[in-house]
């Protein structure tokens, strides 16, 4: 199903007509408020929706023309406009206008203007108020209008850290392909994965999680599973006790002694993480990472998002460096 979804249109019929030309064939329209208000033909972009039998919310802007209500929040010339579309439209334009809810489902999407916390008025301009939006909805997406800005937010799961274990023990991921499933209907997002990672270097990654079934180690959240890196000599492999076993080719496997304390949570990894950038500030020595750094595992978990979706390999945009 091919989905056209729209916001803000706000009475500009021009820009409407070449927007849906620039679309071509669409299966549906959803429309996230604010059809009216400000622009020139609000009774012509209406018409032309419901021509399209497009499924519309109600913004701040529908309610104010239909109701007058909120236009004492307007700025000088939202109000003038809001006023005068309350003229050129026909009561049963207005009351049209005035019936639309202020949130609905369609499948596995809510549309609404605002945020979930307030659908006519509240910008959803950030992760926290993404997030609180979310939080509120009852279907996995929920789609928003009222800031005029293109975004894109998404709750990421603890898969995030698994990607950048692989990027720093393998380097640059260029392509991944993923399986992605959900069998527990109590928790949110996908609960068993596996993707294949294909790094610059040449090399190949495989990482089999699963979150589904539970782990039989003393503590499951000490190393959060095992981790087997293979070479062209040997193999090293870290165990769900946390220990480490080198084996090289046509040897046995011996231990590898080095320092880990379980204390805290999984090894008090978060304190060592946040001890390394004090440390790093006050001696005034580069970090490990940095915020592109950070993005680049973003786009490698988009990138495998797009391929469990798409069901084929998908190559990971590169961030630039400024």
């Amino acid at each position: 199903m091919r989905v056209g979804l729209l916001s803000d249109i706000h009475a500009n019929l021009l820009a409407l007509e070449a927007v849906l030309a620039a679309l071509g064939k669409v299966d549906a329209l959803w429309v996230t408020g604010d059809t009216v208000g400000y622009g020139p033909d609000p009774s012509e972009t209406l018409a032309l929706l419901r021509e399209r039998s497009a499924v519309l919310v109600q913004g701040n802007h529908d309610r104010a023309v239909a109701t007058g209500e909120g236009i004492e929040f307007f700025h000088d010339r939202a109000g003038v406009a809001a006023r005068l579309h309350a003229e050129w439209l026909s009561s049963a334009e207005r009351d049209e206008l005035a019936a639309l809810p202020t949130v609905r489902s369609i499948d596995r999407f809510t549309l609404c203007h605002g945020s979930l916390r307030d659908p006519l008025w509240e910008y959803v301009t950030n992760s926290l108020t993404a997030g609180a939006t979310l939080a509120r909805s009852s279907t996995p997406f929920c789609c928003n209008g009222h800031t005029h800005v293109p975004a894109l937010f998404r709750e990421l799961p603890t898969g995030v850290h698994f990607i950048d274990v692989f990027r720093y023990l393998g380097g640059e991921v260029r392509r991944v392909f993923a399986r992605l499933r959900r069998l527990n209907a109590d928790i949110a997002g996908e609960d068993t994965g596996l993707v294949v990672f294909e790094f610059a270097s040449g090399g190949q990654g495989l990482w089999d999680a699963n979150r589904y079934n539970e782990s039989q180690a003393t503590d499951s959240r000490y190393t959060f599973g095992e981790f087997v890196l293979e070479g062209g000599r040997g193999s090293m492999r870290l165990d769900e006790e946390g220990r480490m076993w080198v084996h090289p080719l046509g040897a046995g496997a011996s231990a590898h002694e080095y320092i880990h304390e379980r204390r805290g949570f999984a090894g008090d990894c978060v304190r060592a993480t946040l001890q390394h950038f004090v440390d790093g500030l006050l001696a005034g020595t580069a970090f490990e990472t940095d915020g592109r750094c950070y993005l680049q595992t973003l786009a490698v978990q988009e990138a495998i998002y797009q391929s469990a979706a798409s069901g084929v390999p998908v190559v990971v945009a590169e961030v630039p460096e400024r």
